[in-house]
């Protein structure tokens, strides 16, 4: 994700990369407390109950009041960054992103989940024809034909 920020911020210079490289790679950390694993993948009594970007603000503001003189604009900013990835209040999103950061940090989480879900399908599909219909993509996909250059 950090990776995809930075290529994202190549194009627009008013981007602050430092913020994209935070939100990148520590957008999801509270997942690392939100799951359990036994027997199989399931969730911790805090995850369901508070929730992996509510789990990871709690850790940012924890560890930036350890630091002497943390500037309280920057924990802000930060803070924003994790509690806005999501993007969209119906995605369970704390808060709607309202810094340019925060709206490049959503957008590259949506292309990096949907690709990541595409490139599973079409690996299940052996990369080419039509998919099933996928729910997640409200589509079916199209892959390209078995034969390179045939329409």
């Amino acid at each position: 994700m950090a990776e995809l920020a930075l290529r994202v911020a190549a194009g627009y210079d008013f981007l602050d990369k430092d913020l994209l490289i935070f939100g990148g790679l520590f957008h999801d950390a509270g997942k690392v407390e939100q799951y359990k694993i036994d027997t199989m993948i399931d969730y911790t009594d805090s995850g369901r109950l508070i929730g992996h970007i509510c789990i990871a603000d709690a850790w940012i503001t924890e560890r930036a009041h350890k630091i002497e003189s943390f500037p309280d604009s920057l924990l802000i900013k930060l803070r924003h960054m994790i509690l806005s990835h999501q993007g969209q209040l119906e995605y369970a999103t704390p808060v709607l992103p309202q810094m340019p950061e925060a709206f490049a940090l959503f957008y590259c989480d949506e292309i990096d989940s949907k690709m990541g879900a595409i490139d599973r399908i079409r690996e299940r599909q052996g990369g080419t024809g039509w998919s099933e219909y996928v729910k997640l993509l409200e589509r079916h996909l199209f892959f390209g034909d078995n034969e390179k250059g045939k329409e």
